[in-house]
């Protein structure tokens, strides 16, 4: 299958498609006659990827702003781990932000949250006529990006009820019968993994599982800590209409196993048969987001194939404990991005050396030296690795090459400071 590149911008079709996806989930596109047709291109979210980065200033934030990106075009349900006020509520809605004339559902659950804080309240004029209907206006049945903040820690009722939410693809019925819910991107965040057996089934229907960590790198933590005002520049926005585009040029890239390359069947195959005998049992489901989550990532990156290099977003999908975190990651990497996964292994090997540089002591003549060669040393190791990998054009590995070369910045600038 060649690789065609830069077609999107020429498939009058793709336009078409996105039209009746529209009207599929209740929603109508502006059409031709009314205005150009809208056709997404690759480069308008590559622009917001970017733009989140630095505009919304998410520091060390890279991965986990593609992949909600990816689970913005694909579909795929996305939730977001990590330790209190790591970031999680703030990538979430500086996304948000970007989607302009969408409508922005958020509530932080507890073990006291009520059904009608979700769905809706009763509407009692329906209710004198007879008739149960909620009034759903700006709550989730009504949203079109939904934000569940500690989902994993509200009570049994809305738990089943999100569940079932989540199992019928957010089929929603306020009273009027059942209707496919607009929404298009579902995201929910949570401090810890749940515990309760019973959360499982909930647990498996987030297909894209993120764990967000403490920021590393000193200037990073810098700008962050002093950025008081808390301003998010936006510069580039997308509407409803670009999502509709881009899930209707999804149905070009093929996924059918005949029409699938040979590598790429194979990896998954072997992928899951290597995870079985790890003990992390991926499911069917799971292995479904994993090919949207690819596919929306072929997209991402101009292509119209499925190839091997974008299953690495698989990394994201099937791990249940955080000890399996690694596990999954290593299995799918060394598959199918051996240079992303030898990259990472340096960055943590860096990371490492940078921890025991920091905690070196420096009360004499000695140990100050003793420290300035261990920042040497680590210094060139690094600069080496960069060397290494500048060339290879994977965004992700591009991903760790700039944060090696923040950490060569701070060994350079431990020699830098001893020589002044």
């Amino acid at each position: 299958m060649a690789k065609q590149k830069n077609i999107y911008k020429e498939l009058a079709e793709a336009a078409e498609q996105a039209a009746s996806f529209a009207a599929a989930n209740g929603r109508v596109l502006v059409t031709a006659r009314q205005q150009k047709r809208l056709i997404a291109t690759p480069d308008e979210f590559q622009a917001v990827v970017k733009d989140m980065a630095v505009g919304g200033n998410l520091k060390e934030r890279d991965h986990e702003i593609l992949m909600v990106v990816l689970c913005a075009i694909s579909g795929v349900v996305c939730v977001m781990f990590g330790p209190p006020s790591v970031g999680k509520s703030d990538l979430a809605r500086k996304f948000g932000r970007r989607l302009g004339n969408l409508k922005f559902f958020s509530r932080l659950l507890n073990d006291t949250t009520v059904p009608k804080e979700l769905f809706g309240i009763q509407d009692i004029a329906a209710m004198k006529d007879g008739k149960d209907r909620l009034i759903s206006a700006g709550k989730l049945p009504d949203a079109q990006v939904a934000f569940l903040d500690e989902v994993f820690k509200s009570n049994s009722a809305i738990l089943n009820l999100l569940l079932w939410y989540m199992e019928h693809e957010s089929i929603v019925d306020t009273g009027d019968g059942p209707r496919v819910s607009p929404v298009l991107l579902r995201i929910a965040a949570s401090n810890e993994l749940p515990r309760d057996a019973s959360l499982t089934p909930l647990f498996t229907r987030f297909g894209c599982r993120l764990l967000v960590q403490d920021i590393q790198e000193p200037a990073n933590l810098a700008e962050a800590v002093f950025s008081l005002d808390g301003l998010d520049n936006i510069g580039v926005m997308l509407s409803a209409e670009h999502l509709d585009s881009a899930r209707a040029q999804l149905s070009m890239i093929q996924v059918e196993p005949s029409l699938v390359e040979q590598d790429v069947r194979d990896a998954v195959v072997e992928v899951m048969f290597d995870l079985r005998a790890k003990n992390v049992r991926p499911s069917i489901r799971e292995a479904q987001d994993w090919l949207r989550l690819a596919r929306a990532y072929a997209w991402y990156l101009g292509e119209t194939d499925i190839r091997l290099q974008h299953l690495v977003v698989g990394r994201t999908c099937f791990w249940k404990k955080f000890e399996h975190r690694q596990i999954v990651e290593e299995t799918i990497l060394k598959k199918v991005n051996p240079d992303l996964y030898n990259i990472m292994d340096t960055y943590r090997s860096g990371q490492e050396r940078v921890e025991k540089l920091r905690g070196m002591p420096t009360t004499s003549a000695e140990e100050v030296k003793a420290r300035l060669d261990a920042a040497m040393e680590a210094a060139a190791d690094i600069q080496f690795n960069v060397n290494q990998y500048t060339s290879n054009k994977d965004l992700e590995v591009q991903v760790f090459v700039k944060k090696l070369e923040e950490m060569n910045d701070y060994c350079a600038g431990l020699l830098t400071a001893r020589r002044k």
